[in-house]
């Protein structure tokens, strides 16, 4: 019977101790480059430990809480890119209403000027710090993708958790090993 942490949902006691702790890797979001030899294996694993450290410690992670955390950060991306398409179109129409007002300004002799307000810029779109992630480009396969390697390769295995209808994903200390080499030759 898997052992769930109490009040985070998704995420498992680990009974297999590993050899650091997970906040003693440097991880930018999702990114580990050169380290597991492909994109796909780097990112799976990087979003793993990732999610370890923001839990403060090893543990198991549920299929189901890595996909809807990708979903999630699937929507912000695109929310963002709409907001920003959306600024562009407004930005053109701004501009466009400032030509006019100065074209309008000159031929009336400065009575345009005096009469209408300049239009107003718009407003800039809240900065979105958008992850480095296979998954803007390729969808979920490019992560599902690097779990199976990761699987195939032993650095973590699945436990089906019948109560949560999830696989639970469990890093194994064979996960460590290439980040750990990557990381003391730098």
């Amino acid at each position: 019977m898997l052992k769930k942490i109490d009040g985070r949902k998704g995420l498992y006691q680990m009974s297999v101790n590993m050899p650091a702790s997970p906040t003693q890797f440097a991880v930018p979001k999702y990114f580990l480059p050169q380290t597991y030899g492909r994109v796909e294996q780097e990112e799976a694993a990087a979003r793993i430990i990732t999610i370890c450290q923001e839990a403060g410690c090893w543990c198991g992670i549920s299929v189901e809480r890595l996909y809807d955390m990708m979903q999630a950060e699937y929507h912000d991306f695109r929310r963002y890119k709409e907001n920003d398409e959306r600024y562009h179109k407004d930005l053109a129409r701004f501009e466009r209403q400032r030509i006019l007002h100065v074209v309008l300004a000159i031929v009336t002799l400065g009575i345009w000027a005096l009469l209408f307000d300049k239009p107003k810029p718009p407003a800039k779109p809240p900065t979105l710090m958008i992850p480095f992630s296979g998954i803007f480009m390729s969808g979920f396969g490019h992560v599902r993708v690097g779990l199976q390697e990761l699987l195939d390769r032993g650095m973590i295995h699945l436990v089906d958790d019948v109560e949560a209808d999830s696989d639970v994903i469990f890093p194994t200390p064979k996960l460590l090993e290439p980040i750990t080499r990557f990381q003391r030759s730098n």
